[in-house]
């Protein structure tokens, strides 16, 4: 009795991280790789386009804060960086609006198709003057089927006009992993380390040898 239970919790529980990860991974997301020196940081973003396959919403307009402007943008889109702070001021279910933002950065896919569902596309480069480099970066999405002819269905809009869906989140900065070759010679140097002890405790073997 106690197995059986056992087994049906531990069913259940990976049944509700499914969902939940299903329903995260159906949202635009965005990560970043940091380069440079303090003061002198560059982002490099990429952008994932998880929402659903069917209709196909295109990722259109990027919207990001960092303390500095655009280095790098994408074939086909059109970057700006403005000067002071903006906004995006949507309307909300009490009849009013809400702000999100700030942003002084801005990618536009002017013809809705260089970032469709289940894409990911890396360029959007960013210089960034803070002298640590930020973990996380605010990021403002909007997507469309590029001709407003469909309603947006999947998680995480929050504008209410479904046919122009809106999305907010954090990007992340992702550290580079290891490349094999570094591997490589890292096991290398380890290696040499370890033969050059080995002989240093040989020589101390033999020297305590001779004297006894």
């Amino acid at each position: 009795m106690f197995s059986t239970k056992c087994l049906a919790s531990r069913f259940l529980f990976t049944l509700s991280l499914s969902v939940l990860s299903s329903s995260l991974l159906a949202q635009p997301s965005a990560t970043y790789t940091v380069s440079g020196t303090p003061g002198h940081y560059t982002l490099d973003f990429t952008l994932n386009n998880t929402t659903p396959q069917s209709p196909p919403f295109d990722l259109y307009s990027i919207n990001i804060q960092v303390n500095g402007a655009i280095t790098g943008t994408p074939s086909g889109y059109y970057g700006s960086t403005f000067a002071s702070p903006h906004y995006i001021s949507l309307q909300n279910n009490q009849g009013g609006t809400t702000s999100y933002g700030p942003f002084n950065v801005q990618w536009i896919d002017a013809t809705y198709t260089r970032l469709p569902p289940g894409n990911s596309l890396t360029g959007f480069e960013v210089s960034d003057s803070d002298l640590t480099a930020p973990t996380s970066v605010p990021f403002y999405f909007f997507a469309t089927d590029g001709g407003g002819l469909a309603a947006y269905t999947g998680p995480g809009n929050l504008n209410l006009n479904s046919y122009n869906p809106f999305f907010a989140g954090n990007a992340i900065e992702v550290v580079p992993e290891p490349t094999a070759l570094s591997i490589v010679a890292l096991s290398g140097l380890i290696l040499l380390l370890y033969k050059g002890q080995n002989r240093h405790d040989e020589r101390r073997v033999e020297h305590s040898q001779t004297v006894a």
